[in-house]
């Protein structure tokens, strides 16, 4: 028996993990061209922040990377970016942080399936049958669209056609969803993946502002469920802990707007430019200058990608009271609402947990029980939607792979070109 659950735990773990694994610190894929530095990936995404990696091989030298490229060049063999700098002790802390953050996840999660049992999550799955298919297409597909019409309305002017972002997003979101970039990661492949129809300030602005009407409707969300599920006989004790978590969320969602409407990111520009960074402290200031003109002239727009994300987490409700009908666990409409509240509210607490491996298991198992359900039954909930989550970063990865020349397109500095 002991060695039959040791087979299973190791089957469910290895599909779950492995691929955030690789992405801690992976090699130079080489078999796409690019800027690479005989180093890590990391390094490429640094180049993307910094607007572009070099200048081109024709462009006259200037103090730092020029403000309007962002395109990455080829690099001989053995070549590195001028001022690139290995990760210093800072970088390497939050590294491990990082890594002890995912064995903690992992952990909890086997200590979750071993209390537990495999043979419930089984019985569920065997329940399922071929109902996953309906639950990994949808209502997912819905809340994708939800959010890129979002992410479509935090641009001052519409000119990113929608099926563009829809593609970026999917392919962003697959990076942050498998690699430990506390869910930044992939912005900076959203930002290259429309750089053909938009330049790179206007995308970073955007995304910068997406990602903070999301978070808005985030909090709008977990507010919204706790009025809902007040009469819903919740435990009181999840009832106050979501109280909690709503009043942090909300202070540092309030914080987070501050800092983009008051002068702290100029001080951030200023900081920059003294510390020798001028093309990120140019980028920094542009993106600062997009985010407050775009607050300020554009309301409705704002509005409207608050509403949409707001209406993705509503469905997202939806996909909850769904997944639980098949799995023949008959709930009310406000319990299920209830249950995608408090999953938010995890997925807030341990956004630095690489796809919140652990956590949300674990928080999801609470909640269920807070709800009068049983601990089985949100375990593989939970465990049924991680199935739908990497088929849809299957996907972004294949629109990655389908659309690499967008990112790495750009003249060669090799001898002769």
């Amino acid at each position: 028996m002991i060695l039959r659950l040791l087979v299973i735990l190791v089957a469910l773990l290895v599909p779950a993990v492995s691929t955030t694994l690789a992405h801690i610190d992976p090699p130079d894929p080489t078999w796409a061209g690019g800027y690479w530095d005989d180093d890590d990936f990391d390094y490429a995404v640094d180049a993307i922040l910094h607007h572009a990696a070099v200048a081109p091989a024709s462009a006259p030298a200037v103090d730092g990377p020029s403000p309007d490229a962002f395109s990455c060049a080829a690099i001989p063999a053995g070549a590195t970016r001028r001022g690139a700098r290995r990760p210093g002790r800072r970088e390497r802390s939050v590294d491990r942080l990082r890594v002890v953050l995912l064995g903690c996840g992992v952990t909890l999660f086997g200590l979750l399936l071993v209390r537990i049992g495999p043979q419930p999550i089984l019985d569920a799955f065997a329940r399922l049958s071929w109902s996953v298919l309906l639950v990994v297409w949808f209502p997912f597909i819905l809340i994708n669209i939800c959010d890129t019409l979002g992410w479509w309305f935090a641009f001052p002017r519409q000119r990113v056609p929608f099926r563009a972002l829809f593609r970026a997003r999917l392919a962003g979101e697959a990076f942050n969803a498998t690699t430990p970039g506390a869910s930044v990661a992939g912005e900076p492949v959203k930002a290259a993946l429309i750089r053909r129809h938009v330049d790179y300030h206007e995308s970073a602005a955007s995304l910068v502002v997406a990602k903070t009407t999301m978070t808005i409707s985030q909090v709008l969300f977990l507010a919204f469920g706790l009025v809902v599920v007040r009469r819903a006989g919740v435990d009181p004790r999840l009832f106050h802990a979501l109280l909690i978590a709503l009043a942090v969320e909300t202070i540092a969602t309030s914080g987070f707007v501050a800092v983009q409407t008051t002068r702290a990111l100029g001080v951030v520009s200023a900081l920059l430019m003294r510390l020798g960074l001028t093309g990120l402290a140019h980028g920094s200031a542009t993106a600062d200058i997009a985010i407050k003109r775009y607050y300020r002239r554009h309301p409705g727009a704002l509005a409207l990608s608050i509403g949409f994300h707001f209406l993705g987490w509503l469905l997202s409700a939806g996909e909850t009271y769904l997944i639980l009908r098949l799995l023949g666990v008959h709930v009310a409409l406000p319990v299920a609402v209830g249950i995608e509240a408090a999953g938010t509210a995890v997925r807030f607490a341990s956004f630095f947990v690489p796809a919140h491996i652990g956590a949300l298991e674990g928080g999801n198992v609470v909640a269920f029980v807070g709800f009068g359900l049983d601990a089985a039954t949100g375990l593989s909930f939970t465990l049924v939607r991680r199935v739908r989550e990497l088929a849809w970063v299957g996907v972004g990865f294949l629109v990655v792979a389908h659309r690499d020349k967008a990112l790495v397109e750009a003249p060669s500095l090799e001898p002769g070109a």
